[in-house]
This record gives C-alpha cells, structure tokens and sequence, in this order.
C-alpha cells in the first residue's frame, strides 16, 4: 500500500468525530497533521486524540497547543482508551447542543472541552 497523506484520507470520511493520530507516521508526523486539521474550518469540530509512544513533556504540549484534544501515551490499557473516546464523546454531544441553541456566533468556534 503507498503512503498517502492523512489528510486525503479524512476528506473521504466527512462523517468523522473522533481521529486517532500517532506521532510517528509515514508521509507527515501527527503534529503536523494537527496543524493541517485545526487549519480547516470542516475539520475544526473533529477530536484529535494523539496515541503514540511519545511521552516528552515538550512533545505533549506541543500537541495539546497546536489543537489536539486527547494525548494518550502507549502502552495504555483498553479502560483508557474507552475513558477517553467517552470523554471525547461527551465533548461532542455539548458541542452540538451548543450549536443548536446559537451558541457557536457568539463564541466565534468551539475551541476544546
């Protein structure tokens, strides 16, 4: 299988909610990935959740500041995993009854949890 760029991949699913982004991938790392998807007004509303071997302090903040919502470092254990999709998933049925209620044109975007 050729390497594409993750982004080409995510257009073809407009549907998503939840990406999960290791750090180390082929063709662009998953920090530059969160860049490129906090960039795109049709993608600001997807969680980035960043699962990787990755544990630097730096790394880690890095990520959270460029727009990922989760950071799970590997190994983890399926709890966590569960726990964080939940939490994610919370996030995102308040995001929707916000937007439903108008919330969104007075805040300028959601931003986060």
């Amino acid at each position: 299988m050729t390497a594409v760029r993750p982004s080409i991949r995510l257009e073809a699913h407009p549907d998503v909610v939840l990406c999960c982004i290791d750090w180390n991938m082929p063709v662009m790392t998953g920090f530059e990935f969160v860049v490129e998807a906090r960039k795109r007004q049709e993608w600001r509303d997807i969680t980035l959740m960043m699962v990787t071997t990755e544990g630097e302090h730096d790394q880690i903040v890095r990520a959270l500041a460029a727009g990922a919502h989760e950071y799970v470092i590997k190994p983890f254990t399926p709890e966590i995993m569960l726990d964080k999709a939940r939490g994610s998933l919370a996030c995102w049925t308040r995001r929707c009854r916000h937007e439903r209620r108008g919330g969104l044109a007075s805040h300028g975007g959601w931003r986060g949890h």
